[in-house]
């Protein structure tokens, strides 16, 4: 799910399943999706240069997805007790973290691939 169809776009060419644009298409996934991965951000009300609205921030937030979060921001928010990082490393983070919601320790590859089987919003 993209804010808008430059992110859409961008997140098909990568290898997404599917796409969709906009406040109504991210409110209605997140209660249809089993993980929500992004930044911080995507939980926090007019974020993201203002694209991300209440409505959808809190449909985020409050959905019962695994929700996997790196602390990357513009918001002008610190997180205690977390190992400032890269983009890269923060990115291996939330790859590892990914099939542990169900109990599941698997290879990078295996991760990849179970990755395809889950509907996500990223």
């Amino acid at each position: 799910m993209g804010t808008n169809s430059i992110a859409t776009s961008i997140m098909l060419k990568a290898g997404a399943n599917e796409g969709a644009t906009g406040e109504n298409a991210i409110v209605y996934s997140a209660s249809n999706v089993d993980i929500i991965l992004g930044s911080i951000e995507i939980i926090c009300a007019n974020s993201l240069l203002g694209e991300l609205t209440p409505l959808m921030a809190r449909s985020v937030a409050e959905s019962s997805a695994k929700k996997i979060l790196p602390p990357l921001n513009r918001l002008n928010i610190t997180f205690a007790g977390v190992e400032k990082k890269a983009l890269p490393h923060y990115i291996d983070d939330a790859i590892e973290l990914f099939p542990l919601h169900k109990g599941i320790f698997l290879s990078l590859a295996q991760r990849q691939d179970l990755a395809g089987k889950y509907r996500i919003i990223s």
